[in-house]
């Protein structure tokens, strides 16, 4: 989730087009932090896993398939002096396990976490 191969995008809407039974995915993307403001964001340097500060504020929707959506994530509201824009905490929420076949499925998990993080 380095802001390059992720991106966290609110979903609006999902439809299928009836021609070819495609899904497909209308999304508003969070706006990723400017250089400035990234440099406030300690979760990076844990990689995806520990998640990583967007904007609150959504870019225009884009139309995606479905295919290319990854997993759901925890948005956290997020509290940092030196931003001075609202942003939030996105975790992603995926899990890999083993079921009686032995192979590996994905897990979703959805969930909003309600009470505000915050930097120092």
């Amino acid at each position: 989730m380095d802001g390059h191969d992720h991106v966290a995008a609110q979903v609006l809407a999902i439809f299928k087009k009836a021609s070819d039974e495609q899904i497909f995915v209308i999304a508003a993307p969070h706006m990723p932090l400017s250089e400035s403001d990234a440099v406030h964001d300690n979760y990076r340097q844990f990689g995806i896993v520990g998640g990583q500060l967007y904007y609150e504020q959504t870019s225009p929707p884009i139309v995606v398939p479905a295919t290319q959506l990854i997993t759901l994530f925890a948005r956290t509201p997020f509290e940092c002096a030196h931003i001075e824009t609202p942003v939030i905490h996105v975790l992603p929420l995926y899990k890999v396990c083993t079921i009686c076949s032995g192979k590996p499925v994905l897990i979703l998990i959805s969930v909003f976490v309600g009470f505000p993080l915050a930097c120092e």
